[in-house]
């Protein structure tokens, strides 16, 4: 099932065909007139260095340390543990707004 064609080498391909130059052409090396010049941006308008989505920025909020006092007590934790226990307590305090919601955030 082979192919005769397929046999052949790079040399015996027509020159039209074939790379001009002493370099190979294939996957990560384009030919050299279409290859980016020195100091050129390929996406001028695309996103800047150090620029974060929204993803990171929302973790980095949510896991901010924040100061509470708990009883008598000054404790350092992350902003969510502390949205978390405040719902808690509403809940337990008897708001049914925050017991649906701490009974929806249960994982399965």
């Amino acid at each position: 099932m082979t192919n005769t064609q397929d046999d052949t080498t790079p040399s015996d391909h027509p020159a039209k065909n074939r790379p001009k130059g002493d370099y190979d052409v294939g996957y990560c090396k384009p030919p050299v007139a279409h290859r980016f010049k020195p100091g050129n941006q390929a996406n001028p308008r695309g996103r800047k260095r150090g620029s974060r989505n929204r993803k990171v920025v929302v973790r980095e909020v949510l896991f901010e340390a924040v100061t509470v006092r708990e009883g008598g007590e000054i404790r350092q934790m992350a902003a969510l543990e502390a949205v978390l226990k405040k719902l808690l307590s509403k809940a337990l305090a008897g708001d049914n707004k925050a017991a649906l919601t701490i009974i929806g955030l249960v994982p399965d």
